[in-house]
């Protein structure tokens, strides 16, 4: 199973289905999958941390879609974004072994500090508590297995946000590979033949990418 946002429309989709008051709220009895994506992308959802208190099955949440208001049970907005941390299936993927088979994968000189500099990026980290529980679950899987002595054993797990003078990204940290790659491309590429310049979009647009050289 992927790790994805779509995942998450996919499980949110099946849970709502699956309740009954939600469904008969629907002409057709079928929850639509565009319902299912405004619903994920509304700020409701939210992941969890383990031992906190479970929303209980019985209580609503209003949400309007299409000119209409629906309600929807808080459990199923709990549990659909927990696929990303907790798998639904033995054979399914998580963002914690992502990670830790990205960090183990580099040289081991440089996974002490890979694991002190951990962003994250893309459109599922707007679900509330996404950077909460992975520290939680990294933090209890791999500084445990660190306590052999060595420079290149973790001793520490740091979960980093923009930087505040990149004030016009402030709300978007979710776009910060795009970020990340321009900053790459301009000291990397430095050529002005091979980047396209603030001045140059402006006066060109976008159709100044095919006077480049890459």
């Amino acid at each position: 199973t992927a790790v994805s946002g779509a995942a998450v429309t996919t499980r949110l989709r099946e849970l709502l289905q699956a309740d009954t008051e939600t469904r008969e709220q629907f002409d057709d009895a079928s929850v639509p999958l565009a319902f299912a994506v405004a619903l994920k992308e509304s700020g409701l959802c939210a992941i969890q941390l383990p031992g906190s208190d479970a929303a209980d099955s019985s209580e609503r949440q209003s949400f309007e879609f299409g000119g209409k208001s629906y309600t929807v049970s808080k459990d199923v907005l709990a549990r659909a974004p927990d696929i990303l941390v907790q798998p639904t299936q033995a054979s399914a993927s998580v963002l914690t072994a992502l990670v830790r088979q990205a960090v183990l994968g580099c040289d081991t000189d440089k996974r002490a500090a890979l694991w002190e500099n951990i962003h994250i990026v893309g459109g599922s980290t707007q679900f509330s508590g996404l950077r909460e529980r992975l520290q939680f679950e990294l933090e209890n899987t791999v500084l445990p297995a660190s306590n052999i002595f060595a420079l290149s054993q973790t001793r520490d797990m740091r979960f980093h946000t923009l930087p505040e003078y990149f004030v016009g990204w402030r709300g978007h940290a979710h776009w910060a590979a795009f970020l990340g790659a321009c900053l790459v491309a301009k000291v990397a590429l430095a050529d002005a033949r091979h980047f396209v310049s603030r001045a140059e979009y402006n006066d060109s647009g976008p159709s100044i990418i095919h006077t480049k050289s890459f």
